[in-house]
């Protein structure tokens, strides 16, 4: 591949104390599963995961995970990640026991393990090193506090088709001893590759260093008199800069905005970086919506100089389903504000066909001018169409209404070019109605419509409607359509149910809820409602299936959103979480058979 996806995600311990294990709002089994379904639903071809434990011991009480019939965070990340046959891993070495006290003493094995796609490399070395004077397992440069037992893991992989090696360092690093830290991190990079030839070189993790202190200024390559092979992807020259948050740790609040990007991806010079994007998802689970660590993710798109931009493959294809939402009072919440945010979620995902709803013409317009890569056709403006214009070409369109005004709904037949592949688009927007048989009675129309226009051809049907599951209007209940969320091996989705993801047991993936897509702009709601659906019929199968929830900071001080980095800000709280919808974009892939 000559493009590949990389991440760096802290996803912190595993609470260390007997209560907090199964109970913590912030413990892992009540967000660990919202991190695996992150990693696999964004898609990563490599990703370097930081705070990752093997076990959980306590000398008094003597509690384990065993206890609780419960996986540990490093076996329950293997199972949704590994055991499905995706990903594989370097596993690196066991980081030295940390923390004791009177009461108990906390025996935790902390990996930094590096996962990759296993389709498409392999590992050829791998190794760790620790941040010690002779490079064995210990405290950080003579550090006497026991946290401060900081080491890497490195991996050499090869890239199956190409044959092209490159090399990944994945830390969590210190602000103590930082320049130490720095100056073994290029002495390794530089004796491990460089110096053999290969600048083919990503570096990822947790570094725990600020942009302006020394350590980071030499792994950046930002110090003069200290060479490095290295360079911040955040700073690319002419990188499309995909962010919403204003720091990478959040500390599991809601309003915490510092400033401090601790959390990189660096490159050597055998990469250019295409995309820089922090991931602000968050979930909901009990009654509130929850950070899913106390570190936002950071993805990366790069590529291998000197080659092609990577063509899209044949026979998959991105859908996504998004509803913009009506304006709604202030505070953020109208369009100035809000579309900046939509158009990056939307150029991050990259989708082929995207439905949208309650668009108008100055939204068209607004969208129009960074998705140029997009052509967008309607012949009503609030239900638009919009596909990859090197990819598809249109041979025809109309639209309908749906029966007593109860919605609109606007259809395209697009041809893929490389492969002449038919299929048929609707995009739907049934309005909310106290009239429970309107929404049937529309159902029912629009299948009729559909089986009309389609007969049996493929079709795929993005759309806003006022019902979930459970209703007999849904459209999955007919033998034409199927929901792609019911299909899908990967459901990355906003609301959890806690701990019985990680139960020994079998996984049994029907018994999971369905991802809510309503937020009604509020932090801490989630409508029982599952408006947004990505309805298909037989031919294509569903790969992943995604209920996006990214947030951006809305500054109360000086009533505007913050994209940018606030160094030192002093009032936390001054920045507070917002959706810029009311309702969460929807994003399945599928793939279809191009038949002779």
């Amino acid at each position: 591949a000559q493009e590949l996806k990389v991440g760096t995600f802290n996803v912190v311990f595993m609470a260390p104390i007997e209560e907090d294990i199964i109970n913590h709002p912030d413990g892992w089994y009540k967000r660990g599963a919202a991190v695996c379904d992150l990693i696999n639903f964004y898609d990563f071809d490599v990703v370097g995961l930081q705070e990752v434990r093997d076990m959980i011991r306590m000398s008094k009480g003597k509690i384990t995970c065993q206890t609780y019939n419960t996986l540990t965070q490093l076996d329950s990340i293997n199972r949704r990640l590994v055991d499905s046959g995706k990903y594989d891993l370097v596993l690196g070495s066991e980081s030295h026991p940390i923390a004791q006290d009177a009461e108990r003493e906390f025996c935790y094995g902390g990996y930094n393990p590096i996962y990759f796609k296993k389709d498409h490399y392999q590992a050829v070395d791998s190794g760790s090193f620790w941040f010690t004077p002779d490079g064995k397992p210990g405290l950080t440069f003579g550090e006497t506090d026991k946290s401060q037992s900081h080491m890497c893991t490195w991996a050499k992989l090869k890239d199956r088709k190409t044959n092209v090696d490159f090399f990944v360092f994945n830390t969590h690093a210190t602000d103590k001893q930082h320049v130490k830290v720095a100056q073994r991190l290029i002495d390794k990079i530089n004796e491990l590759a460089v110096d053999e030839g290969n600048t083919n070189v990503i570096l990822i993790g947790d570094y725990n260093i600020w942009e302006d202190l020394d350590g980071y200024k030499m792994l950046a390559n930002r110090n003069p008199n200290v060479p490095s092979p290295l360079r911040d992807t955040y700073y690319e020259e002419g990188l499309s800069l995909l962010y919403h948050a204003s720091s990478t740790p959040n500390q599991f609040q809601k309003w915490h905005v510092d400033g401090s990007r601790i959390d990189h991806v660096l490159i050597g010079d055998g990469f250019k970086a295409l995309q820089h994007f922090i991931i602000t998802d968050v979930y909901f689970e009990g009654e509130s919506t929850r950070h899913i660590s106390d570190h936002y993710p950071v993805l990366a798109k790069l590529q291998f100089k000197g080659g092609q931009p990577q063509s899209d493959p044949e026979g998959r294809m991105v859908v996504s389903s998004y509803n913009v939402a009506s304006d709604a009072g202030s505070d953020g919440y109208t369009w100035r504000f809000r579309f900046p945010v939509i158009n990056k979620i939307l150029q991050l995902h990259n989708a082929d066909v995207i439905g949208l709803q309650e668009m108008n013409p100055s939204r068209v317009h607004n969208l129009r001018n960074d998705l140029s890569d997009y052509t967008f056709v309607f012949t009503d403006l609030t239900v638009p169409i919009l596909y990859k214009k090197n990819k598809f070409k249109v041979n025809t369109s109309s639209s309908f209404n749906l029966p007593g005004s109860s919605g609109i709904c606007f259809w395209v037949k697009l041809t893929e070019i490389a492969t002449s592949y038919s299929f048929y688009v609707f995009n739907a927007h049934l309005y909310k109605s106290t009239l429970e048989g309107q929404y049937l009675e529309a159902s029912f129309f629009l299948q009729d419509k559909i089986s009309e226009i389609v007969s049996l051809e493929p079709v795929v049907v993005t759309g806003s409607f006022p019902f979930n599951e459970t209703n007999s209007a849904y459209l999955d209940n007919s033998c034409l359509l199927q929901d792609s969320y019911q299909n899908s091996p990967i459901r990355y989705k906003y609301n959890y149910e806690g701990r019985y993801y990680f139960e020994t047991g079998p996984l049994g993936l029907g018994q999971f809820p369905y991802g809510r897509t309503v937020n009604d702009f509020r932090i801490d709601f989630v409508d029982p409602a599952d408006t947004d659906h990505i309805f298909t019929s037989q031919q294509f199968t569903t790969v992943r299936h995604g209920v996006v929830s990214t947030c951006y900071f809305w500054d109360t001080e000086m009533n505007v959103p913050t994209y940018e980095f606030m160094q030192y800000n002093k009032n936390p709280e001054r920045f507070l979480l917002h959706f810029p919808s009311n309702h969460f974009p929807v994003i399945a892939e599928f793939e279809y058979c191009i038949c002779e």
